[in-house]
């Protein structure tokens, strides 16, 4: 029993041990991921600002070009000529005197609209107008001057006319402020913007009772507004900038996608889920990582204008963004955890080693203990087998822990079988129980006690005197008692011989008294039997 406590107090040891340096590795590799998680955190960090300084410089390249073509509009609107001519024409009393200033303004006016027009890129395509044919040419460009109801005073060769969703926009500019209208597709499907400044009389101070007209300018603008979404020099291969805007929780991409789309044709719903647009709208100036119309993962930040209700958001793909620092991460995560890995092999190792070690010697103690307990034990054995009494050990639920030779050949098996053994299944039940009783009572009081009583051996009768003594429990084994049987009959029948020896001659002396008067015959023996009747019906003990 003690030899299986002491290993499994090794193995405790052991599992512990290895329980320790398990955990110790599972915290090693989880600061690892934790650090490798950091790292990633930084270079998305560093990918925020990269974005976001790039985004800043597109949107302020879009909203320069946004402004020059309103300062085109404002720079017509304030040129002297044209401030005079609207308010001459405002100023004219009927219809003919308004004809004639416009036969006599509009050469030089309509000029002045081509050449600004050609130069700010509101001219119109030029094969329309090699056909020499008495035809209205109408085409997706151009300026015109108008008045203060929007009718058209003068314009570009093939201006658009002023109506539908044109009128619309000339008519809702709020008063004295400049405007533009949304981009969209124009009759020929491709994306086109109108901007417009009022004209205000000349020489007063511009107010909202002042304005007399307008300049009026149309334009297809993917030439001169999508080239000014890429970014000079940027190496990302799919890194790009994009237009979007909302309507009625209706997302619509403004500009070409990369994989070809043509601007102002995908439109996708707002509550997709992970959709970048969707996060770029909601979140203007935002970072995140998100899910583009491909359902690829991309970083992107975004920015909003405040001329135009659009969106720029910029952003790039993932795989292609991180997969330098994700390679990277991935060796230094996979050599961290190969080190912490190889650190902990190494320890357990050693430690192992130590363990091994201790456990060796450990048992090679409990080895030499054992020999010497063996030879203690061969001692005990000799001693005891050539002892003429029978020795044996009770444990506390009464089974034999020792019993020697004298104890095994009157129990009639060796002793070897005994131990183990229950004393009632050797002995019996009923030459037990005095030897179960004693010793319980022995292992209570912790003290010593005798009895002698008489037995049949071998055929005969015998008279045993039985000491019992507590044995202490010991590293080796619990408590028990210790039981010596000895066989004291020539003792006690030497003894009782003498005492009948003794008593006939204490009689015959009685006798020979008694006789020496007749009438006092067996005097004494009668006087003894009525004083042992008093004693008995007294109570008193034999003695």
């Amino acid at each position: 029993a003690s030899a299986r406590e002491r290993t499994r107090g090794i193995d405790r040891t052991l599992a512990a041990g290895a329980l320790l340096l398990l955990l110790a590795a599972v915290v090693g590799i989880l600061l690892v991921l934790r650090f490798a998680e950091a790292e990633r955190e930084r270079e998305l960090r560093t990918w925020q600002i990269r974005l976001g300084i790039v985004a800043d410089s597109r949107v302020a390249a879009v909203h320069s070009w946004l402004e020059a073509q309103l300062d085109e509009m404002s720079g017509l609107a304030e040129n002297a000529s044209v401030q005079l001519y609207a308010s001459q024409l405002a100023a004219a009393g009927d219809q003919a005197e308004r004809d004639a200033l416009a036969i006599a303004q509009a050469d030089y006016l309509r000029n002045l609209l081509i050449v600004t027009a050609e130069r700010a890129g509101f001219a119109a395509p030029s094969p329309q107008s090699a056909v020499r044919a008495n035809v209205a040419r109408v085409g997706p460009s151009g300026l015109a001057i108008l008045d203060a109801s929007g009718t058209p005073l003068v314009a570009t060769p093939a201006m658009p006319p002023i109506e539908g969703e044109l009128a619309a926009f000339v008519r809702s500019l709020p008063p004295g402020e400049r405007g533009i209208m949304d981009i969209h597709l124009n009759a020929a499907g491709r994306p086109a913007m109108a901007f417009a400044a009022p004209i205000f009389a000349i020489q007063t101070d511009p107010g909202t009772s002042d304005r007399i007209g307008y300049v009026v300018g149309l334009k297809e603008v993917a030439d001169e507004l999508y080239p000014r979404l890429e970014q000079p020099g940027e190496t990302a291969p799919t890194a790009h900038a994009e237009l979007v805007r909302t309507t009625d929780g209706v997302i619509e991409y403004l500009s070409p996608l990369p994989d070809g789309t043509p601007p102002l044709t995908l439109k996708m719903s707002g509550d997709t889920s992970q959709l970048d647009a969707a996060f770029a709208v909601a979140n203007p100036g935002g970072f995140a990582v998100r899910r583009d119309h491909r359902n690829r993962d991309v970083l992107l930040t975004s920015r909003a204008f405040s001329a135009v209700p659009w969106t720029l958001m910029y952003k790039v793909e993932r795989e292609v963004a991180l997969a330098e620092s994700d390679a990277r991460l991935n060796r230094l995560t996979a050599i961290l955890v190969i080190s912490v890995i190889a650190a902990a092999s190494l320890m357990l190792a050693f430690w192992w080693y130590g363990s091994s070690r201790r456990a060796a010697q450990a048992a090679q103690r409990y080895r030499d203990a054992m020999e010497r307990l063996e030879h203690q034990r061969n001692l005990l054995r000799v001693v005891t087998d050539s002892q003429p009494t029978s020795i044996f050990i009770l444990d506390e639920e009464g089974r034999y822990r020792f019993a020697n030779g004298e104890a095994g050949r009157r129990a009639g098996i060796p002793p070897a079988d005994m131990l183990g053994k229950p004393i009632a299944n050797v002995l019996g039940p009923d030459a037990a129980r005095r030897h179960l009783e004693l010793a319980r009572r022995v292992l209570a009081s912790g003290t010593p006690e005798s009895d002698t009583e008489r037995a049949e051996i071998d055929g005969k009768t015998h008279v045993v005197k039985s000491d019992y003594v507590p044995v202490p429990a010991t590293s080796e084994a619990p408590r028990g008692v210790l039981v010596v049987e000895s066989d004291i009959t020539e003792a006690v029948t030497e003894r009782e011989r003498r005492a009948r020896i003794q008593a006939q001659l204490v009689r015959t002396l009685v006798d020979v008294v008694d006789r020496r008067d007749p009438f006092a015959g067996a005097h004494s023996a009668r006087v003894a039997r009525i004083a042992r009747a008093v004693a008995e019906e007294m109570g008193l003990d034999p003695r």
